[in-house]
């Protein structure tokens, strides 16, 4: 009889395993579309994968360049694990488009692990499935690919069911068994994705489990202070995104999703999620309310931690950011996103109880995470795909010149057009001018056009951080030059000072080719 209930549980457990797979995929659908996307990341990752396999693939660390600015707080396991599917025949952006399926994959099964419980059973499959679409359809997964699009801090996120479940569950064996080392695994990946992130979160997860639990496998913990440790000693001592967004309180209980990279308000288009989701604030608000009562001190408890999170994500906590805090973390977005696994993670083991009809209610769960992810799976594509290093960085990586085209006969008396493809890596508090010359062998010029970018419809104050900014330019060549062997000459400059904008060898502009 007990074995044919294990049976059961075990072909229940495929089952719920592969419909959470199946359903998955509807959360990975823009990363198989065509071309790339434009996250506040841009093309970076890609830059940095090159660059790091250029630098002779090191894992003590990332190259403290990619011609685009450090690579800040991304560990070094994300480009370890690019590389890999670049040795299975991908380029440089699908490869990097695979270490984020690969965190999707990593979230949607530690939170089933997690969720389904390991030798108590905390709940069942069809709710474990519906809870772990809610973690790894929440807006700040998704926006950690989508939007912000660094790969490390997504292999983190991916990690963290994994690490609760390791903190909280420690496996029988003796010393020498692998189960006994398997939770090592969890803090050692993780550390590897992202230090900074790492030591944090195993910090904050570890009390969370000493509260919820009354206990804590203190294994995983060794492995990420090795590796967390020893990422933050290598990282090159910046956060990876130049800017910082500060979370507002009305952003935590919102459900929006843009791209704007404001920390205000009145900035310039929708600000880029920074909410706890609605499915974790609701389970978590559900199971404060609706459980024994002797169970209510532990959602005080975690309520606080997520409190504190969350005060740190503001402006208030600007001198803290100042300090060590933008040497660890990419941004206030990542306390924001642990905030909101600790949430879930704490109304997981209530929500069996509070939900009648298991299969009916884990699939109702399942598909009301599903449509509150639609906004975020909108994703703008880029018009261009990335190469593996930009034609020019001005501004110390700030404004980059992605690719060039260039259409028509470059000779006296013609007027070709130049095609220029752009991208801001940070917000940009200037209007900028783009210049385009025409010059002989001799640096004589014969042809010239000034404008600010699109015909000035979109000055580089309007550009966000990763969109990428189509330029068109039409330069007559005077007749009276000669009849051919120009060169094109491309930068930028203050209209107000006429201070031009230097690239990283210290000239002004750029030489095109007819096609860069």
């Amino acid at each position: 009889m007990s074995a044919t209930a294990d049976r059961r549980a075990s072909g229940q457990g495929w089952r719920v395993a592969a419909s959470l797979l199946l359903l998955s995929g509807f959360l990975l659908a823009p990363l198989g579309y065509p071309g790339y996307f434009q996250p506040h990341s841009g093309f970076q990752p890609v830059y940095t994968l090159y660059a790091w396999e250029a630098a002779g693939r090191p894992i003590d660390g990332l190259p403290a360049s990619s011609l685009t600015g450090s690579a800040g707080g991304d560990g070094v396991l994300s480009y370890c694990l690019a590389f890999l599917f670049r040795l299975m025949g991908a380029d440089g952006p699908s490869a990097v488009k695979a270490v984020y399926a690969l965190a999707v994959l990593l979230a949607v099964g530690g939170a089933l692990a997690l969720f389904r419980g390991h030798r108590s059973g905390a709940t069942g499959g069809s709710i474990a499935l519906g809870l772990a679409l809610a973690w790894a359809g929440s807006p700040m997964v998704l926006a950690s690919i989508y939007v912000r699009g660094w790969p490390g801090g997504s292999l983190a996120l991916g990690m963290l069911p994994w690490l609760a479940l390791a903190l909280a569950y420690p496996a029988p064996g003796g010393a020498t068994s692998w189960r006994s080392v398997a939770p090592i695994l969890p803090g050692l990946a993780l550390g590897l994705a992202h230090p900074g992130f790492a030591l944090i979160a195993g910090a904050v997860l570890a009390a969370v489990a000493l509260v919820a639990h009354r206990r804590v496998n203190l294994r995983p913990l060794v492995g990420l202070l090795l590796t967390g440790t020893a990422g933050l000693i290598a990282a090159p001592g910046t956060a990876s995104a130049s800017f910082r967004q500060f979370s507002w309180p009305y952003q935590w209980l919102g459900h929006t999703a843009g791209y704007a990279a404001h920390s205000a308000p009145w900035g310039p288009g929708v600000p880029a999620p920074l909410t706890l989701g609605l499915l974790p604030v609701g389970l978590f608000a559900a199971a404060c309310l609706l459980v024994q009562p002797g169970l209510r001190a532990r959602c005080v408890v975690v309520g606080a931690v997520a409190v504190v999170l969350l005060l740190l994500s503001t402006e208030l906590a600007r001198p803290l950011w100042e300090g060590r805090l933008a040497w660890a973390l990419d941004g206030p977005w990542q306390l924001v996103a642990l905030a909101s696994f600790v949430l879930l993670w704490a109304s997981a083991p209530p929500v069996v109880q509070l939900l009648p009809t298991q299969a009916l209610s884990g699939g109702a769960l399942a598909l009301l995470a599903l449509l509150l992810a639609l906004p975020f799976l909108d994703v703008p594509l880029s018009p261009v795909t990335p190469a593996a290093r930009p034609l020019a960085a001005f501004d110390d990586g700030r404004i980059l010149l992605v690719r060039a085209e260039l259409h028509g006969p470059l000779r006296h008396g013609a007027t070709p057009r130049l095609r220029l493809f752009w991208q801001a890596t940070q917000p940009l508090e200037r209007n900028y001018t783009v210049f385009v010359h025409v010059v002989d062998q001799a640096d004589r010029k014969w042809g010239q056009r000034d404008s600010w970018p699109v015909d000035g419809t979109r000055p580089t104050t309007s550009w966000r951080p990763g969109e990428v900014v189509v330029d068109d330019h039409l330069v007559h060549v005077d007749l009276d030059g000669p009849r051919e062997g120009y060169r094109v000459l491309v930068g930028l400059y203050d209209l107000g000072t006429g201070e031009r904008l230097t690239l990283s060898d210290g000239t002004t502009a750029v030489e095109l080719g007819r096609e860069d």
